[in-house]
């Protein structure tokens, strides 16, 4: 399996500890799948991220203040993602450029939900 798709990844500070997030623009999904990512960089290339609610598509685009004093967001990767495999509880993804590898845990049923059956139809919007 190879699905290509958008990826963004955004420092987001100001806002309890600083992380990173993920948003990946999925094939058929109307708003943009998400994981908190800890850390970025360093010699670390298999990174593992936490599944947080889906966010509106500006998010590959937007850099600036969050409304409602949740911080700021901030550019620091974008490109083509590529997902290696995918389980029920997770996908592995490679992020273009370094060759950084992502293990991103799914919610339960959600691997259903246009990741890998387009044909079915299902809402795993949670945020």
């Amino acid at each position: 399996m190879m699905i290509a798709m958008r990826f963004v990844l955004l420092l987001h500070e100001g806002c309890g500890t600083a992380h990173y997030d993920l948003f990946l623009e999925m094939p058929g999904r109307e708003k943009l799948m998400a994981w908190h990512v800890s850390q970025w960089g360093g010699d670390d290339k298999k990174l593992a991220a936490e599944r947080i609610g889906d966010h509106r598509k500006a998010y590959m685009k937007y850099e600036g203040e969050i409304s409602g004093g949740r911080g700021t967001v901030k550019r620091v990767a974008e490109g083509m993602a590529k997902v290696l495999e995918m389980s029920e509880k997770e996908m592995r993804v490679r992020l273009e450029g370094g060759g950084v590898e992502v293990v991103l845990p799914l919610w339960e049923g959600e691997w259903k939900m246009g990741l890998v059956d387009k044909g079915q139809d299902g809402d795993a919007d949670r945020g």
